[in-house]
């Protein structure tokens, strides 16, 4: 078929006229007495034509007309104007800014918008409205010391371990979670502790059997106090050994047959060493009679000499100590504080929990700082309160712990089982040679595996090119 362009023009104006109402010169009325399925077959034959006019096509409802917030200009000073608001900025805050005259000259918009309009403008500017973004905290994930432990040491153990260890495959399964317009570009970060009254809990959990306790249920080490300096005071390291020695008894009264490793947050209070242990945190640097825990210690070389005899020639050129001990990241030689506590005897010490934990015959394994993704106990606490925080708060304060306790045995076993899954997904990541990013995209992306293809590095690059190159 030949389509000649003037005729197609002259067609496409015939149409125009015969979409348009006879009754009024409005634009863009549509005539009333053409039936439904007339005006759609003209409005397929307009779309038709205009493939064959050099014009831009008119719009069927009558003159074209751009929207304001196409304009980048618009979009970058709405933008600035929600981010000065605040986290909460909403729809409204688009309505109210829209409505000073001032505003709307300086940015060339006519007249205020209504709250529908605000509404579509928030989503084509990228914010949603959905559940505050929550997630793993990340501040020092990537840290070098941190990483080094986590690669050398803790994914060598457990690694070590797992030849022993049961795998699970368990299928997949309101708290007070906040809706409020959320940005695609916005990260999540941990949230501040509630308000009211409160109840800590400590208690120790596996895959195979949930809560410690004995097979009766009468016995366990699950500790319940109230955190604070006028209630039950704080969690030491003293009710942290008393805490394991407690679980030590059920475990070796009731689980014999059984390897028993522990796994500890990485925190100063469970990493407190006996008094009398070996450290350079107050030593001084050079000799000093009065440095010594009693009468007889005599003089004490100092670290600057101590220094020397293993071999550091220039010890006595260094600071005795960084500036608050803030050393410079991944320097060991910076200060002699530093350069002390890189040496064996000194970086091996053992904990209080770990003599404790050995000398009764059971292994002891302290988590990266910073990852809790590692901890499947971290999920099981978030169950919890998932649970508690659907029900009533309670009224009287002599309730609160029988909440508490309702919603940690409401934690099913096969949930249990599905969370130990996931942090073994996490180290097959880190592993693999992945960082946290692109360990957190691997687990999304592999939700229902238990380890991950090798191919797993190449499929992120593949997937973030522009990060890759970064």
């Amino acid at each position: 078929m030949v389509v000649i362009l003037g005729e197609a023009r002259h067609a496409l104006d015939d149409l125009h006229l015969l979409l348009k109402s006879s009754k009024c010169g409005h634009k863009g009325i549509r005539h009333q007495n053409l039936p439904r399925i007339i005006i759609k077959r003209v409005d397929q034959m307009t779309r038709f034509l205009w493939t064959y006019v050099d014009t831009q096509p008119a719009n069927p409802t009558g003159g074209y007309w751009a929207s304001p917030i196409s304009d980048e200009a618009v979009v970058e000073e709405l933008s600035i104007h929600l981010r000065s608001i605040g986290k909460y900025a909403c729809a409204q805050d688009l309505v109210d800014f829209l409505k000073v005259t001032e505003n709307r000259a300086r940015l060339g918009i006519s007249r205020p918008i209504s709250l529908a309009t605000a509404h579509r403008w928030m989503k084509y500017m990228g914010w949603r409205w959905k559940k505050e973004v929550k997630g793993q905290y990340v501040d020092g994930h990537e840290c070098s010391d941190v990483v080094a432990y986590r690669q050398q040491v803790f994914l060598p153990a457990w690694t070590r371990l797992q030849s022993r260890m049961r795998k699970w495959e368990v299928d997949q399964e309101n708290d007070n979670s906040v809706l409020r317009w959320v940005h695609q570009n916005e990260s999540a970060v941990p949230q501040p502790k509630g308000e009211g009254a409160s109840l800590m809990v400590a208690d120790f959990v596996s895959a195979d059997y949930g809560w410690l306790r004995s097979p009766d249920g009468k016995e366990h080490a699950r500790v319940l106090f109230k955190a604070g300096k006028t209630q039950d005071g704080y969690f030491t390291n003293d009710d942290i050994v008393a805490q394991t020695g407690r679980a030590m008894d059920v475990l070796s009264k009731h689980y014999t047959n059984k390897d028993r490793v522990f796994i500890f947050d990485n925190t100063k209070t469970h990493l407190k060493r006996a008094n009398d242990a070996l450290s350079a945190r107050k030593m001084p640097k050079f000799p000093s009679e009065s440095w010594g825990g009693h009468e007889r210690a005599g003089w004490f070389k100092g670290m600057a000499q101590i220094l020397v005899e293993r071999g550091y020639t220039d010890a006595s050129r260094l600071p005795a100590e960084c500036k608050d001990f803030k050393c410079p990241p991944d320097r060991t030689d910076c200060c002699c504080r530093r350069l002390m506590y890189s040496q064996s005897d000194f970086a091996n010490v053992e904990s209080i929990i770990e003599t404790t934990c050995r000398s009764r015959g059971f292994e002891v394994i302290f988590l990266p700082k910073f990852h809790c993704e590692l901890s499947f106990i971290e999920q099981c606490w978030g169950f919890s309160k998932r649970v508690y925080r659907m029900k009533p708060r309670p009224s009287l304060e002599e309730m609160l712990e029988r909440r508490v306790v309702e919603s940690l045995e409401a934690v099913p076993l096969d949930t249990m089982r599905r969370f130990a899954t996931r942090s073994s997904r996490f180290m097959d990541t880190y592993l693999k040679g992945l960082d946290g990013r692109q360990a957190a995209w691997a687990i999304k992306r592999y939700r229902g595996h238990r380890i991950l293809p090798a191919s797993i590095l190449e499929e992120f690059d593949a997937a973030h090119p522009l990060s890759s190159t970064n």
